[in-house]
């Protein structure tokens, strides 16, 4: 073997070697960066969110913006109007929610109690047809015990994370007005940490139209699901389901976790109708009229509306929410489709058209309004 040969393998195994350092590295840091944001949650997640409210509020600050509406004063209407809009739905529903809350040892008791009850006729059904003895099933009392100190202490939880959730509702509300009010200024810092001519091109093209794409998306979601909920809404009412309303929100927050939220919303109504009605009947109907509307929305009115635009694998949103639910909890799973769609965006726009060599968006594309500009 040459001297020359022996050099380039050597320069090729060095070549190796750091591209294995550099996966080990950026794995490394990968965990790092999960560990951070599982322990940091109480903030790492609210400003997630804050984010998220920001990107769907971006259009339309920028069309206030078309008409001569300082950025200032646009984002501070639609984040106080979007606040008013929180606050007076919790303080229509907080009644309902309250009576469920202290409701819920009884429900779940009475569930348990009806299933045991059909079991027990099974059995005896068994019992009849076979000619033997159906097995005793065990007590109640410890079992009826265990839901009511259970749904006690869901009661001392929730009271004691009240201040938590009022100090993070109020974080996400003033951190959603300066990312809407500052957003060109943070365009600009945000190109500043980066010195490639071609990288700063790709980030400034995605950072002009995610917001576009992506806010759009979130907004058009958000109108879907609340109309969903108010279908359902009137649809439990006209059935007799008590605090229709209440299901019907939960319903259209559900809603946004794909596959698993309409599930989780099916089997709560039909809890829900199962306690409350005394026919079998009556407790299926309000699930069967949630599972059409589930299928009209999924199938009908978000493809037409939303077409493929912002689309991700149904295998990327399940693990996605699986990740999110394991580092945030049910916060996690709610707003994981949201974040996936922006990192996908993201993604495509700088990484993928890197690897890919597309050619970044000229100067000219970038003198846009500030209407446009990115988070």
């Amino acid at each position: 073997m040459t001297e020359a040969q022996q050099g380039l393998d050597r320069e090729q195994d060095r070549d190796r070697m750091l591209r294995f350092i550099a996966w080990s590295l950026g794995i490394l840091a990968v965990i790092a960066i999960v560990a951070a944001a599982k322990i940091a949650s109480a903030i790492v997640a609210p400003t997630l969110l804050a984010g998220l409210f920001a990107l769907a509020l971006a259009p339309l600050v920028a069309s206030l913006e078309k008409v001569g509406v300082p950025a200032s004063l646009g984002a501070g209407a639609l984040v106080a109007s979007s606040v008013a809009a929180v606050i007076g739905g919790i303080y229509l529903l907080a009644p309902s929610a309250e009576e469920w809350r202290y409701r819920a040892p009884t429900v779940i008791r009475s569930l348990e109690w009806k299933l045991r009850d059909i079991q027990h006729e099974i059995a005896a059904g068994v019992d009849k047809a076979t000619g033997g003895n159906a097995e005793q099933l065990g007590g109640k009392g410890s079992a009826t015990d265990a839901v009511i100190q259970s749904g006690q202490q869901l009661v001392t939880d929730a009271l004691f994370a009240a201040p938590e959730v009022l100090a993070a509702f109020v974080y996400v509300a003033f951190l959603c007005f300066f990312l809407l009010a500052e957003r060109e200024a943070l365009r600009r810092f945000t190109l500043s940490l980066w010195s490639g001519q071609k990288t700063r091109l790709r980030l400034s093209r995605a950072m002009r139209d995610i917001p576009g794409s992506v806010g759009r998306y979130l907004l058009t979601i958000t109108i879907i699901n609340s109309g969903l909920g108010l279908a359902a809404g009137v649809s439990f009412y006209l059935l007799g389901l008590p605090n229709a309303p209440l299901w019907g929100a939960m319903v259209a927050l559900l809603n946004y976790m794909p596959y698993i939220g309409p599930l989780i919303a099916n089997i709560v109504v039909f809890a829900v109708g199962f306690t409350t009605f005394n026919d079998v009947a009556d407790a299926i109907y309000p699930v069967l009229a949630l599972a059409t509307l589930n299928i009209a929305e999924g199938q009908a009115v978000t493809p037409m509306v939303i077409g493929r635009r912002a689309r991700v694998g149904a295998l990327s949103v399940f693990l996605a929410l699986a990740f999110g639910a394991w580092l945030w909890g049910a916060l996690g799973a709610l707003v994981a489709t949201p974040l996936l769609i922006v990192a996908h965006s993201l993604w495509k726009h700088t990484v993928l058209a890197a690897l890919t060599q597309e050619e970044p968006a000229l100067p000219s594309e970038r003198q846009s309004s500030p209407q446009s500009s990115a988070l």
